[in-house]
């Protein structure tokens, strides 16, 4: 594997790297994973890696950068919001890989190892701590998570840790990782206002877009009651059914000829990522500038 990089002893400037590490596939060994009390041992670590790059159309080793999803609707929307909030990412060459919320932590010692910035967009997941686990709002007293990849990189269980945690403590800088899941979302709604915390992707989406739900300008399918505290518990209902589907709802929007807002999460993950990988933007010194031309009248 041939990695890009800057020339020994030279300052990185302008984002241009002249020279490349050479690294040895064969070299690269997991390590042994304990997630939730269950123990993935290196050999099935490797086993698994090697089985999705082979299965998936993978372009990884040439990626400038990989984006780990959840499922289609996040691959679906990803170029979209990316057009939308950083947009100079779409001058550099990006992986998505679909990997779920129990795999995105398989593959952080593969990208350490190649030195790939990456970016895990999740979700919360939050199930009641107790009996079978079942899903539960995401504001549930003592809610928990059960995605796998956010207790492994985060070290965290309940959702009330997970919401607290910062910027700063989602980003590891020395792996190149940021990790984004779902925020509280602040909603007004004729003069109402509710703090509304998502579970998913769908929920963020209608949350962060409430006026267009509201205006029927986008739909999860349903006629909003005029609570908030009701439309709250409505749409994650509907969002949570059977008959709700994902796909659509997706499709649904890359149609809409209405500009909607990207989730913040989301928005702060792909920001975090267009930092890391893009040249800065050149800030012109007004001393630089030329005189203007003519004087006093």
């Amino acid at each position: 594997y041939f990695q890009r990089s800057h020339m020994i002893d030279e300052a990185p400037h302008d984002g241009i790297r002249n020279a490349s590490n050479v690294l040895s596939l064969r070299a690269f060994k997991p390590e042994t994973e304990n997630v939730g009390g269950v123990v993935i041992s290196p050999e099935e670590s490797l086993a698994f890696l090697k089985k999705y790059l082979q299965l998936t159309h993978c372009d990884l080793f040439f990626a400038d950068a990989a984006i780990l999803v959840e499922g289609a609707v996040e691959k679906l929307l990803i170029p979209s919001m990316i057009k939308s909030v950083a947009g100079r990412l779409r001058s550099t060459y990006l992986t998505v890989l679909e990997v779920g919320g129990a795999y995105a932590h398989r593959f952080e010692g593969l990208l350490a190892f190649l030195h790939i910035p990456y970016l895990v967009v999740t979700d919360l997941d939050s199930v009641i701590p107790t009996g079978r686990h079942p899903a539960c709002r995401a504001d549930a007293a003592g809610a928990h998570t059960s995605n796998a990849s956010l207790k492994k990189l985060c070290g965290k269980n309940t959702v009330q840790e997970l919401v607290a945690l910062s910027s700063a403590e989602r980003t590891d800088h020395k792996k190149g990782r940021f990790i984004a899941f779902q925020k509280d979302v602040s909603v007004t709604d004729n003069g109402n206002n509710a703090v509304m915390r998502p579970r998913t992707l769908e929920e963020a989406i209608a949350y962060e877009n409430f006026a267009l739900l509201r205006a029927e300008t986008i739909s999860v399918g349903i006629a909003l009651p005029q609570s908030l505290a009701e439309a709250y518990q409505s749409i994650y209902d509907r969002i949570r059914s059977d008959s709700f589907k994902k796909t659509d709802f997706a499709m649904s929007l890359l149609a809409c000829k209405q500009d909607w807002t990207v989730p913040n999460y989301i928005t702060e993950g792909l920001k975090w990522l267009e930092s890391r990988i893009c040249p800065p933007i050149a800030v012109a010194n007004p001393a630089d500038e030329p005189a203007a031309a003519g004087g006093d009248a």
